[in-house]
């Protein structure tokens, strides 16, 4: 049987092909990146850049990624070969041209509420604790809690540990810091009246956000130095409904950030 020389460069073509998409293959798990989402949370939502509103997905902490365009609240980001928006306060710069790869390890276990208790936590104003990845102060954190958040646990342990539900994923804070709920437990209010912005942190940053509704991942309508003085409206446990003379502006902010206000009344013409 005679075989053409055009059937065997073909053959040539389509094996250098295949070997070269082997060797992508292989290559494909190296990277260069600019940025990385920050450790201190379990994930960050990915949004549509045509509207942020819609949560598309998450991206697991510390994995790195490639941010297209900075922005003040969100940052359009490369991720799977798709533009997303991201906020930006869940990303952390790297030396650019940082090669990552990528880590294999098994998918976390998800949780329902099923079989878990309500609990709320009981904490000043002004104070939080870390939700913790395992049953140690020197965990790595998986967010924070707030005063009079409610969480669900699966179960106490006389190590002084909770078992929570977080994210639908088992983490652990102190159990100290928790109270059963029920039918008479104390309100915790945070009184009509004027408040003072401060940050109890002191972790640098100078501003806090107003949101559009009490939620972390609501709209946010603006930037908030501390120091500024608000309006408690309404209370609703670790969020209130905030008016801000200065600026003319209403909306939702943490009472995590408020401390009881007796000075001058600040109105929008001061």
């Amino acid at each position: 049987m005679t075989i053409r020389k055009s059937t065997l460069v073909l053959v040539a073509v389509i094996l250098a092909i295949a070997t070269f998409a082997c060797t992508a293959c292989a290559l494909a798990d190296d990277y260069e990146y600019n940025c990385v989402i920050v450790d201190f949370i379990d994930a960050a939502n990915i949004r549509d850049t045509a509207n942020k509103n819609k949560v598309l997905g998450s991206i697991p902490a510390g994995t790195p990624i490639y941010v297209v365009e900075p922005g003040t609240f969100f940052s359009k980001v490369e991720y799977e070969g798709c533009i997303v928006l991201v906020f930006t306060e869940y990303i952390q710069e790297i030396e650019p041209g940082t090669v990552f790869h990528k880590p294999k390890k098994a998918p976390e276990k998800l949780y329902t509420l099923e079989g878990t208790t309500p609990y709320r936590v009981k904490l000043n104003m002004g104070t939080w604790i870390n939700v913790r990845r395992s049953k140690s102060l020197d965990a790595g954190s998986s967010g924070q809690l707030y005063r009079g958040d409610f969480v669900y646990v699966r179960k106490i342990t006389s190590d002084g540990w909770a078992t929570i539900i977080y994210n639908n994923r088992a983490r652990y804070i102190e159990s100290k810091w928790l109270e059963l709920v029920t039918d008479e437990m104390e309100v915790l209010e945070t009184p009509v009246g004027s408040y003072k912005l401060v940050n109890p942190r002191n972790d640098g940053t100078h501003t806090v956000y107003l949101r559009k509704e009490a939620s972390v991942y609501a709209d946010i309508r603006t930037k908030v130095t501390f120091g500024t003085v608000v309006e408690v409206l309404e209370d609703y446990g670790a969020w209130a409904l905030v008016n801000i003379p200065s600026i003319e502006k209403q909306g939702y902010m943490m009472t995590f950030y408020m401390e009881p206000y007796e000075g001058e009344e600040i109105t929008a013409n001061n």
